[in-house]
């Protein structure tokens, strides 16, 4: 279908979190999704361990913050061909894709899985 291209992960502080991500994991900032963090209020600091093919996307997430509503992401990068063989087997599937797009429980903690494709 493609590869992983980054997934979101809401964090306190965006700054010390990519600190640790770099101490800990050599994750960098990815310089060409630098507009995503100083452009847009709420936006993501796009981070990487191996050059920008696969990112964490790290947003701040604090109360009254422009980006709570948003839940955990994962995005994946396919080409238009891909995309619409995807698109065509969910839509056949519809009972399959409502169970997995549902809110679950995992150790008593309500999480939301949401796709994108980009």
């Amino acid at each position: 279908m493609g590869h992983l291209d980054h997934v979101h992960i809401r964090v306190p502080d965006r700054a010390e979190a990519a600190e640790w991500y770099a101490e800990y994991l050599g994750f960098q900032p990815v310089d060409a999704y630098d507009f995503w963090a100083t452009g847009f209020k709420g936006g993501p600091l796009q981070i990487s361990a191996d050059g920008g093919k696969t990112m964490l996307a790290l947003f701040e997430a604090s109360e009254g913050h422009p980006m709570v509503p948003q839940q955990t992401g994962i995005a994946f990068s396919v080409d238009a061909d891909a995309f619409l063989s995807s698109l065509a087997r969910y839509q056949t599937d519809r009972k399959s894709v409502r169970r997995a797009s549902r809110p679950r429980r995992a150790r008593g903690l309500r999480h939301v899985l949401g796709v994108q494709f980009c």
